[in-house]
């Protein structure tokens, strides 16, 4: 579920911090999906597990998300990559309007814009 050992323990600070929400197989007790509060209180880090896509998992945790942040008075927002067009499209369904893009420059190996 997790791309690096980074990406886990950064995870990991975000539940901590801030916490999340997550949709449990109560059979298995695996994680389907889940869904993070940023640090800078946005929509962050939506993860639903290959078997469990297509299902409205990722629908439903960020409506819920959405409304919670709401109640603590901060406005929802996410920030989504202009590639990632499955999470785009999901947050448009659940009524977000796009406001604005930004340039995303990672460092490394390889340099990529998005």
């Amino acid at each position: 579920m997790y791309k690096s050992e980074q990406s886990e323990l950064w995870i990991k600070s975000l539940i901590e911090i801030h916490g999340g929400f997550a949709l449990i197989d109560a059979n298995s007790k695996k994680i389907l999906s889940y869904v993070l509060i940023s640090s800078q209180y946005a929509i962050g880090a939506l993860t639903t597990v290959d078997e469990a896509k297509r299902k409205g998992y990722g629908e439903v945790l960020v409506k819920y998300l959405a409304k919670e942040l709401a109640k603590r008075d901060f406005i929802p927002y996410a920030y989504v990559a202009n590639s990632n067009q499955k999470s785009l499209n999901l947050f448009k369904k659940v009524g977000f309007q796009r406001i604005g893009g930004s340039n995303w420059i990672y460092v490394g190996s390889s340099i990529k814009q998005e």
